[in-house]
């Protein structure tokens, strides 16, 4: 049996098992890292571009947990409107 949670996924999923390539299970690992890298370019999309880009951390106990905050073109000192 077989279900469909999204149909665009499932669109992607037969486009890739109808492109001829090998499953990821059949590749080296260095393969498997190419065909990953390049199926993740081509979905990336277009990048949207933004004001800033902040990098921070926050102290969580004995670690810090890395964030990116990304602030939106035009957009104000104030983090509501």
């Amino acid at each position: 049996m077989s279900v469909i949670l999204d149909p665009a996924t499932d669109v992607f999923l037969a486009q890739v098992r109808d492109s001829g390539g090998k499953p990821l299970c059949e590749l080296t690992v260095e393969e498997a890292r190419a065909q990953v890298t390049a199926s993740s370019e081509v979905l990336a999309g277009t990048p949207i571009e933004v004001g800033s880009v902040a990098d921070r951390t926050i102290d969580a106990g004995d670690r810090s947990i890395p964030l990116r905050i990304y602030t939106p073109l035009g957009s104000s000192d104030r983090p509501c409107r």
